[in-house]
């Protein structure tokens, strides 16, 4: 028993001696913690940024939407479905309205707060919807419409707008909120479409 000890003691021994001379006998070579950056350039594959990005409205014809000359759709924005009148002359569309908006007088009705707002060749302004025909489709998410320079589109799923060259209007949320892109024109006295 005392033997095999006695060989295990000799065999520790050595084996530090050992691997003291390696060390003794090697040049120490100093660590090296240089980091080198190279160029990357991001392949297509590589690229880690998330575009968002929206597929091309598909426009409809709007004479497929004609009611007593104009082209009526319906629209549904959050839980808020409103309705728009789209023709020659620009777009009207239904939505909540300020609580400042003005009176407007559709003839031969009486005037009532704006319930809706207008874009196009009279310029941008508070109307009432009042006497217009019922609209009996809907223009859903992707698509649009278009009479002459006047066009309605959805700019996402919570969001429609109208523009008639540069004016335009969106309506959004589930109250159907409607915001001008600029202060509003002072609204003309009209004639309603039920008085034709």
């Amino acid at each position: 028993m005392r033997a095999h000890s006695t060989t295990v003691a000799i065999g520790a021994v050595a084996t530090s001696v050992l691997l003291v001379g390696c060390s003794v006998f090697n040049e120490a070579q100093p660590a090296d913690d240089t980091v080198y950056l190279s160029p990357v350039n991001p392949t297509d594959s590589e690229e880690t940024t998330v575009s968002q990005t929206r597929a091309p409205d598909v426009p409809v014809d709007p004479n497929n939407y004609l009611v007593k000359g104009m082209s009526m759709v319906t629209f549904r924005v959050s839980s808020f479905t409103g309705t728009c009148a789209i023709s020659a002359i620009g777009v009207s569309c239904t939505g909540t309205t300020p609580t400042d908006a003005p009176q407007v007088t559709a003839v031969p009705h009486p005037p009532k707060k704006a319930d809706a707002v207008f874009v196009g060749d009279e310029g941008l302004h508070y109307t009432v919807f009042t006497g217009m025909p019922s609209a009996n489709k809907q223009l859903i998410d992707g698509q649009s419409i278009s009479v002459a320079d006047h066009s309605c589109h959805y700019k996402d799923s919570d969001t429609f707008q109208c523009r008639s060259g540069e004016d335009s209007f969106t309506i959004s949320g589930p109250r159907g909120v409607i915001k001008p892109s600029r202060k509003p024109d002072t609204p003309p006295m009209f004639t309603a479409a039920d008085a034709y």
